[in-house]
């Protein structure tokens, strides 16, 4: 169910805008493997299995040389409604029982808005009511389950930004409050970044945006995804929270 005051409409839009997770660990997605209180000390080099994205760019330059063993997993043009190329709820165990991971990254959600059958294999639900965000949220619990690894690793799931076309905005609403929804069940070890509140504050679109002091593009021409600026801006977050966790 979602939070309380949430309306959001039922939309139906198709998209096919490229996906990807990351996570940080011994062989898997961008995975972090760490050592006593360090994020990661094997200095194993970086492995990538798909296309590169910004943001696993940005994770695995800056993590690389501190002795993370980082591994990107990128799945262009998927989402976790949109199940056709890959089923999320499935990848994220094996991805789990491959990489043994002690950090996973999540950022998706920009190919969202797909049809999903109720729980228990019923009727098909359209986006994005508090049903359909209801599945949406049942399925991204399934993959934080998987990811924190029955608590001995840490989950770091963006948010996405607001988009600049409304009808995506709606969707990606939905999609940040079932993605909250879904952490509850899992507050130590799963940890939502607020990419809404850094890039678009009050749910309001910009392209651009104060870095370092001077007005500065951060997303794609898209209007969807966020550029190498942007994706730096974002991985300076995930950092400080893969810190927070693990150099205590």
């Amino acid at each position: 169910m979602l939070p309380r005051g949430i309306e959001l409409e039922r939309l139906g839009v198709r998209f096919d805008e490229p996906e990807h997770r990351l996570d940080v660990g011994k062989r898997g997605p961008v995975c972090f493997r760490r050592r006593a209180h360090r994020v990661a000390h094997d200095h194993a080099p970086e492995r990538e299995r798909h296309a590169p994205q910004p943001l696993d760019v940005e994770l695995a330059r800056r993590l690389t040389g501190d002795g993370v063993r980082v591994v990107r997993d990128a799945h262009l043009g998927t989402g976790i409604s949109k199940s056709l190329l890959v089923d999320w709820t499935r990848l994220a165990p094996q991805q789990v029982a491959d990489d043994d991971p002690d950090a996973v990254v999540m950022f998706i959600g920009a190919n969202e808005g797909f049809p999903l059958k109720a729980p228990g294999g019923g009727k098909s639900l359209n986006c994005c009511g508090p049903d359909w965000a209801a599945a949406y949220a049942n399925k991204a619990r399934a993959m934080m389950a998987a990811y924190r690894r029955g608590g001995r690793a840490r989950v770091y799931w963006l948010t996405l930004p607001t988009p600049r076309d409304p009808a995506r905005a709606k969707i990606a609403h939905a999609v940040n409050a079932a993605v909250r929804v879904a952490a509850e069940a899992y507050r130590a070890q799963v940890r939502v970044l607020d990419m809404n509140a850094l890039f678009t504050p009050g749910g309001r679109y910009r392209a651009a945006m104060p870095v370092n002091g001077t007005d500065t593009i951060v997303r794609e021409p898209d209007g969807i995804h966020l550029n190498e600026t942007g994706a730096g801006l974002a991985a300076q977050h995930v950092i400080a929270a893969l810190q927070a966790d693990f150099t205590r």
